[in-house]
C-alpha cells in the first residue's frame, strides 16, 4: 500500500492554540560560541504580563534582535503580530532600526496595517485570528530592530480567573531572555517552572515573578521532531517552562467548565424527536447508545477553532444540530443531549492531544481536546466523535493511556484513558500477480486494517478525497506506483461502515519489472512500517514508538510465464523479545508464492533494546530488498545464436542462476554449510562474508562447482568485480570438468567481453563432452 510516513494527517484537533517547543536550560554562557553565521541572534527578549483580579490582562513584549545576513532582513522586514478580534486588542508601542553608525531609523506607525492571518487563509472559522502587518522601515544586514507591542485583553475568559503557559524560545539563538508575571499580592496562585525558576519580589500591592534565561544553542524544528518523535505520537510532549493559574483545584476548573456547558447539553424537542426517530424498535441501551455515537460521529463533521469564550463553551445541542457541523465539544454536547433524551448519561472529560499535563498546575489550557464517557455499570465506556471515521470506544494513539479530567455531576477527577485498541490491531497485505515474458506486471493488490492510527487515516482520507479522485491519489501514494506502474483501478469498502475492517484494492501494471538484462525482481509486497534507526539513534535515550501491538501479514502470488522457473531462496526467521518475524518463498513450477508475517509484541523499543533492534529491522529490510532471479526452465529449448554482447551476459547470467538448482551439492556437509553461511549474507547484502564462506566451501570440497558458479554471481552482481567473477566462473569449468553447464556460462561470459577467441576454445572443450547441446549448436558456429 502507501507510504504511511507520507500519508499521515494531523489528526489531532485542537481545542486551543498554545504553542509548544522544547524546553531549555537556565543562564548559559555566551562568550564560547560564534554566531557570525546564524541569520539573526536575539540580543533582548522580554515578555511582561499583569494581570487584575478579574481575570483581564495585558501581555507587552519588548525585542532587540541583531540582522546579521539578507536572509533575516526577509525573515523581519515586516512584523506580524497576531491576536484575537473576539478576545483581544493589539497596539504596536514602537520599531526602530539602530543602523551600525549609530543613527536610527524609525517606522512610521501609521503605515500598519491589519489584515487576516496568513495560517489557514479563507477558513471562515479562523476569522478571529488576525494580524497587524508592521513594515520596518531601511532594514539591512547589520542592524539593530527593537520593537515593542502589547496586548490587552478586557473580558476574561473565565469571570475572576486567569492562567498563561510560557515556553521559551529555543528555535533560535537568544541572549537574555526574560518573563515577568505580575499577580495582584492577595490572590492564591498556583505556579510550576521546569527548569528556570523564579526570583519573587512584592511591591505597591503585587507580587512579581521574574524568569531570566538564555538559548545559546538554536535547535532547527526538524531535529526538535526527531528528539521528540515518540513523545509526538504518544501526546506526550513536555509541557510549557512555565505554568501559572489562579485556580486552585482541578475540582474548580472541572465545575467552570460544565457551567459553560450545563445549559447548552440539554435537549431541545428536535433533539428528542431525533433521538427517539435513532432509537426506535431499540431495547438495548448499548444498541442505542451504538446507534446514536454512530449518527453524531458519522454526520456531525467537524469544524473548529473557536476563539475568546467559545474555545471552551460548546455551542447549544440544537444550534449544533440544525447546523450539522461543529468541533470537539460540541459533538461531545450533542452526543449527550441525544443520549440524555433517551435516559443514557454521557460525560466530558478533558484531555491533552499533545502535551503532558501538570497535574500540580489546575488550568483549562492544559488542554485542547473534549471526549465523551458513558459509565456502563463498573466500568467507563471512552468515545471520540471528533475524527467522524472511528468505531465506537477507538481511541487514536495519541488519547490512549493518558489522564483526563472527567466531569460528573458527583465528581470531578483525573481517569486514566485505555492503554491499547479495542481491537487487535492486524495489517493485511496481498498481491496476485503475473509477469509477461516481456517483463511487465500486471498486479491485483487487496490491503485490510484493523485496530490502528492506519485505518483511521485511510478511512479518513477515502471519505474526503472524491470518487473521481482516487486513481490520482494512488499514483501519489500507493506502493504499486512508487515502484513505477500505472494505476488502473482503486476500490475501497465504505468508510463509514466503522464495525468492519478498512479494505482499499487496487490493479496496477509495471513494465519492465525484471529490469532490463538484470533479469531480476523484488517480490512486489509493501515494505514493513517500522522504523530504521541509524548508527547515531543508537546512544538515544528516550524510547522508539514501532507501533500498535499487533500483526502485519503480507502474501504475494506470481505467475511467471508457462516455460520460466526460479530459485528459491533461503526462508528467514527471528524471534526477539519485541517482535518476531517469518518469511520464506516457495516455487511451484512457474509459480512464486511468498509469504512475511512480522509479529510486534511491544509498541515501543527501550534504549537498551537498539542494538538488537536494529540487527532485526534490517534484515528484514534486506529480505524484503531479496532478489529473484528468473530462467528459462532446463528443459525449454535454446533461444538462438547469441549476436550481441549484452545478449552474452544476459544468457550467463541465466545459466548461472538456474545452475544453482540444477547442479548438485556437496558430499561434504562443512562445506554445505558454509555454502547455506554465504547464502545467508547475501540476504543481508554482506558480500565480504558470503565470499568468505564460499572460499571455505571449495577448500573443504575441491569438485563444488556450484559455489564457484555463486562467488562469481556475488563477483558480477554484487561487487561489480568483473575479471574475479570471470575467474570464479572459470574455476566453475575445472572443478567438476564433466558438468555442462559451467562451460557454457564461461562461453556467453567471453561473448559478453567480446572474447571471441576464448568462447570457440570454451565451445570446443564443451563439444568434446556433449556435443548434441543446443546452445553449442547455435553459438560454436558463430563464434567462427
Amino acid at each position: 500500500m502507501s507510504n504511511l510516513a507520507s500519508l499521515r494527517i494531523n489528526l489531532v484537533i485542537v481545542l486551543l492554540c498554545f504553542p509548544t517547543v522544547a524546553q531549555v536550560s537556565g543562564k548559559q554562557d555566551a562568550t564560547s560560541h560564534d554566531y557570525s553565521k546564524e541569520g539573526v541572534v536575539g540580543e533582548r527578549l522580554e515578555t511582561k504580563l499583569v494581570f487584575q483580579s478579574d481575570g483581564s490582562y495585558t501581555r507587552e513584549q519588548k525585542t532587540r534582535i541583531r540582522i546579521q545576513s539578507d536572509a533575516g532582513v526577509q525573515e523581519y522586514a515586516v512584523l506580524r503580530p497576531p491576536y484575537q478580534t473576539s478576545l483581544e486588542h493589539i497596539e504596536v508601542l514602537d520599531v526602530r532600526v539602530t543602523k551600525p553608525n549609530g543613527s536610527v531609523v524609525i517606522s512610521p506607525l501609521d503605515s500598519i496595517q491589519d489584515a487576516p492571518s496568513q495560517i489557514y487563509p479563507g477558513a471562515a472559522e479562523f476569522a478571529n485570528l488576525h494580524e497587524k502587518h508592521v513594515p520596518v522601515k531601511g532594514l539591512e544586514p547589520g542592524d539593530i530592530l527593537e520593537s515593542s507591542i502589547r496586548w490587552q485583553v478586557e473580558t476574561p475568559l473565565a469571570a475572576g480567573h486567569f492562567w498563561f503557559g510560557h515556553t521559551f524560545l529555543k528555535s533560535a539563538i537568544v541572549l537574555a531572555e526574560q518573563l515577568e508575571i505580575s499577580v495582584p499580592r492577595d490572590r492564591e496562585v498556583k505556579f510550576k517552572s521546569q527548569n528556570v525558576q523564579p526570583t519573587i519580589r512584592e511591591e505597591n500591592g503585587r507580587r512579581m515573578y521574574t524568569w531570566k534565561t538564555s538559548n545559546l544553542e538554536s535547535q532547527n524544528s526538524e531535529k526538535q521532531r526527531e528528539v521528540q518523535g515518540y513523545d509526538a505520537i504518544r501526546g506526550h510532549l513536555p509541557g510549557p517552562d512555565v505554568l501559572i493559574s489562579s485556580f486552585r483545584t482541578w475540582e474548580e476548573v472541572g465545575r467552570w467548565y460544565e457551567s459553560l456547558q450545563k445549559e447548552k447539553v440539554q435537549p431541545s424537542a428536535e433533539v428528542k424527536m431525533k433521538a427517539e426517530e435513532l432509537t426506535k424498535g431499540l431495547r438495548d441501551d448499548d444498541a442505542k447508545l451504538r446507534v446514536i455515537y454512530n449518527y453524531v460521529s458519522l454526520r456531525y463533521h467537524y469544524v473548529g477553532i473557536a476563539f475568546g469564550v467559545g474555545r471552551y463553551q460548546p455551542h447549544a445541542a440544537s444550534e449544533i444540530f440544525a447546523n450539522q457541523y461543529g468541533d470537539c465539544k460540541d459533538k461531545h454536547t450533542l452526543l449527550a443531549a441525544l443520549l440524555s433524551a433517551v435516559g443514557i448519561r454521557a460525560y466530558p472529560a478533558l484531555i491533552s492531544s499533545r502535551m503532558t499535563v501538570d497535574p500540580d498546575v489546575p488550568m483549562p489550557a492544559q488542554f485542547d481536546h473534549v471526549i465523551s464517557v458513558v459509565p456502563q455499570g463498573s466500568t467507563l465506556s471512552w468515545m471520540d466523535t471528533t475524527p467522524e471515521v472511528t468505531a465506537m470506544g477507538y481511541l487514536a494513539t495519541h488519547l490512549r493511556g493518558k489522564p483526563a479530567l472527567l466531569i460528573m455531576p458527583d465528581k470531578v477527577a483525573f481517569q486514566t484513558t485505555p492503554l491499547n485498541s479495542i481491537f487487535p490491531s492486524k495489517y493485511t497485505n496481498t498481491v496476485t500477480a503475473k509477469l509477461d515474458a516481456d517483463g511487465t506486471l500486471q498486479a491485483h493488490v487487496e490491503a485490510t486494517y484493523r485496530g490502528d492510527d492506519s485505518e483511521l487515516t485511510y478511512r479518513y482520507l477515502f471519505r474526503r478525497v472524491p470518487e473521481s479522485q482516487w486513481k490520482d491519489f494512488a499514483q501519489k501514494n500507493f506502493y504499486g506506483a512508487r515502484l513505477g506502474g500505472t494505476i488502473t483501478s482503486v476500490g475501497a469498502s465504505s468508510p463509514e461502515k466503522t464495525e468492519e475492517p478498512f479494505a482499499v484494492r487496487y490493479e496496477y501494471t509495471l513494465r519492465d519489472f525484471l529490469g532490463g538484462e538484470r533479469h531480476r525482481f523484488a517480490v512486489p509486497l509493501s515494505p514493513l512500517t517500522i522504523p530504521e534507526v541509524k548508527d547515531a539513534d543508537l546512544d538515544r535515550t528516550t524510547p522508539l514508538w514501532l507501533g500498535d501491538v499487533g500483526e502485519q501479514v503480507y502474501k504475494s502470488r506470481i505467475e511467471l510465464p508457462k516455460e520460466w522457473s526460479a530459485a528459491q531462496p533461503m526462508p528467514l526467521d527471528l524471534k526477539e523479545s519485541f517482535a518476531e518475524f517469518h518469511g520464506d518463498t516457495e516455487v511451484n513450477g512457474n509459480v512464486l508464492v511468498t509469504k512475511r508475517r512480522l509479529l510486534l509484541k511491544v509498541n515501543a523499543i527501550t534504549p537498551d533494546q537498539l542494538k538488537s533492534y536494529k540487527e532485526f529491522q534490517k534484515a528484514i529490510s534486506d529480505n524484503h530488498a531479496l532478489y529473484i532471479f528468473p530462467h528459462v526452465n532446463a528443459d525449454f529449448p535454446a533461444s538462438g545464436p547469441v549476436s550481441t554482447p549484452s545478449q552474452g551476459l544476459a544468457r550467463a547470467g541465466e545459466l548461472a542462476r538456474r545452475s544453482l538448482i540444477q547442479l548438485p551439492g556437496s558430499s561434504n556437509s562443512e562445506a554445505l554449510q558454509s555454502e547455506q553461511d554465504a547464502l545467508r549474507s547475501i540476504q543481508t547484502k554482506d558480500y565480504t562474508s558470503a565470499i568468505t564462506a564460499l572460499r571455505r566451501a571449495v577448500s573443504l570440497d575441491s569438485t563444488f562447482s556450484r559455489a564457484w558458479i555463486e562467488m562469481g554471481l556475488i563477483y558480477y552482481s554484487g561487487t561489480r568485480e568483473i575479471n574475479l567473477s570471470l575467474n570464479a566462473f572459470q574455476k566453475a569449468v575445472e572443478a567438476d570438468p564433466k558438468q555442462v553447464v559451467p562451460y557454457k556460462i564461461l562461453a556467453f561470459m567471453y561473448l559478453g567481453m567480446g572474447r571471441q577467441d576464448d568462447a570457440m576454445a570454451t565451445w570446443k572443450k564443451l563439444q568434446s563432452i556433449s556435443p548434441d547441446d543446443l546452445d553449442l549448436k547455435a553459438n560454436f558456429s558463430a563464434s567462427h
